[in-house]
């Protein structure tokens, strides 16, 4: 019997497993045990489960309220009161008018916001072209009211530029206040046609031709417009939300030259530090060179120790160096700088990609198989599954010798293309050892 017990465990070993998974906070997987069980404490551990379960999913729902995830909330709601036996009402009102205590600071917060930009609106010292005078140009037939509107627009946009090239902003003239709204209401090539007919010795217009071209797609132009602006606006600056170096260093690399981006984003830092760290590791993990990667990651998360899109990259740069262990090493130490509870130390949601990358590296190297389980437990089910959801799903078929994992390997291996580095990686885990 002892052989087949694995196999086939008798009620008091499920009872039994059962228990020391809710002992360790697996409720889902306590719950599934006891599964069709009617015998002993079962009924009593059952309960205990689903009790924790919804615990747990309040706690979520509580989390992804501070993150300000609506959908995740009710999903995590809906999933507590499906598992709620009773007893916990009392913990539903206190999550629920928590829940829209938050909606309702992040509600006012906006309209605070909004009291702001309006309030600074009316202090900007706006070109003489938008100084309250109908503005040639733009659509004809606006109310009083509309015209005020569009005017504050290009006001918000211009605001963000150099106090220096806000200067040129009457010279460019009318034509140009209607380009950037077309651009701001996504008419991209509208924008386009109206900025090239516009004088190309400005450098406001060529900006904007910048814009309008990586909008469109075509990052060759945008590269090309962006170099001409640098030409005649006496060298880069910030252009809004981002510096126009690290733009050009971009849609350099789009339009396919990585290595003259690289250089581009090397020169700004010099002068610069504060922008294009991150785009710079990527661009030499993608043009192989690990270790100088390495080193701008690591000092930009000593620098944002909380920004997982940073150990996200780090790890799949030791990945590719050949240092898996410590790509594994950066991954828990990304779920660990994030770790604190809901409300306190700028809590942060977990990232579920960073938990189903380390489930992958655990179960392709085959090694920590309880924490691979427990990290893909607590990975939302995605409502249409991506490529390493379903890879993960067939590792752990393949480790956990499933019925499945064959079926699984073959039809992932048939939908991704055999010239994808994908097809190589699932081919040498999923059929290889």
């Amino acid at each position: 019997m002892g052989l087949f017990s694995w196999f086939s465990p008798t009620p008091e070993k499920r009872i039994g497993r059962a228990e020391k998974m809710i002992s360790s906070g697996r409720f889902a997987d306590a719950r599934d045990e006891l599964a069709g069980l009617d015998v002993g404490n079962a009924k009593a551990l059952l309960a205990q489960a689903e009790r924790g379960l919804t615990q747990a999913n309040l706690e979520a729902a509580r989390s992804w309220a501070d993150a300000g995830d609506d959908e995740r909330v009710e999903r995590h709601l809906e999933l507590a009161e499906r598992f709620h036996q009773g007893g916990l009402e009392d913990e539903f009102k206190r999550i629920r008018r928590y829940v829209r205590e938050i909606r309702q600071a992040r509600k006012n917060e906006a309209e605070e916001y909004q009291r702001k930009q309006e309030a600074k609106l009316l202090d900007y010292d706006a070109p003489a072209f938008l100084s309250g005078a109908p503005v040639p140009g733009l659509p004809e037939g606006l109310s009083e009211d509309e015209l005020m509107h569009a005017q504050m627009r290009i006001s918000l946009v211009l605001e963000n530029y150099p106090k220096s090239l806000q200067a040129t902003a009457p010279e460019v003239g009318p034509d140009y206040a209607r380009a950037v709204l077309m651009i701001e209401d996504g008419k991209a090539e509208e924008a386009l046609q109206v900025l090239l007919k516009m004088d190309s010795s400005q450098p406001l217009v060529r900006y904007e031709r910048a814009r309008a071209a990586f909008i469109l797609g075509d990052a060759a132009a945008a590269r090309d417009e962006l170099n001409a602006f640098a030409r005649i606006a006496s060298g880069h600056h910030i252009m809004g939300n981002r510096h126009s170096a690290e733009f050009l260093a971009q849609m350099t690399a789009e339009a396919g030259d990585i290595r003259a981006a690289i250089t581009i984003l090397m020169k700004l830092r010099e002068t610069e530090s504060r922008h294009g760290g991150f785009l710079l590791a990527q661009l030499l993990f993608a043009d192989e060179k690990y270790a100088q990667a390495e080193t701008i990651l690591r000092d930009l998360i000593r620098n944002f120790p909380k920004q997982t899109a940073l150990y996200k990259l780090l790890a799949q740069v030791r990945v590719a160096a050949g240092f898996r262990v410590q790509a594994m090493r950066v991954l828990e130490q990304a779920l660990e700088a994030t770790h604190c509870a809901p409300g306190t130390c700028g809590f942060q949601p977990p990232d579920p990609e960073v938990k189903r990358l380390l489930a992958i590296l655990y179960l392709e190297d085959n090694i920590e198989p309880d924490r691979a389980r427990e990290l893909m437990s607590q990975i939302p089910p995605a409502k249409k599954p991506l490529w390493d959801d379903v890879y993960l799903q067939a590792l752990h078929a393949k480790r956990t010798n499933n019925d499945s994992a064959e079926t699984l390997a073959k039809t992932l291996l048939a939908n991704t293309p055999q010239t994808h580095p994908a097809h190589t990686r699932a081919t040498a885990y999923l059929l290889g050892g």
